[in-house]
């Protein structure tokens, strides 16, 4: 989880997400940008999701990008999917759980997951 500000709130959603919380990230383009060089990756392999004008740059490079239903306007113009969920209330796992689909992995994880419950 990226986000330009530094907030208890934003660290909390982030543990609850099981998310690493990388805060106060004021130029999002360039330290995703770092992290993908790092690891061997390029923009074409990013999927991102963004809901706010800062998310743009990224959303545009980024090989899928999404947005939660209540994203702003200018968000929801620039994504290739808009979620029909809300932000904090299901966005990212219905995008997860589509990206599982399109790939043909869905139902071995749900029957790992059945199998390990």
């Amino acid at each position: 989880m990226i986000s330009g500000r530094r907030s208890p709130a934003v660290e909390l959603r982030a543990k609850d997400l099981g998310a690493l919380p990388m805060l106060g990230i004021k130029d999002k383009l360039k330290y995703i940008e770092i992290m993908l060089k790092e690891r061997g990756l390029a923009w074409d392999d990013l999927l991102f999701m963004g809901n706010d004008i800062p998310d743009l740059s990224v959303i545009r490079a980024a090989g899928f990008s999404a947005g939660p239903s209540d994203s702003t306007p200018e968000v929801k113009a620039e994504v290739d999917y808009v979620a029909k969920n809300l932000g904090g209330r299901g966005a990212v796992r219905e995008v997860v759980q589509m990206m599982f689909e399109a790939k043909g992995l869905w139902q071995e994880i749900v029957s790992r997951e059945r199998t390990l419950g």
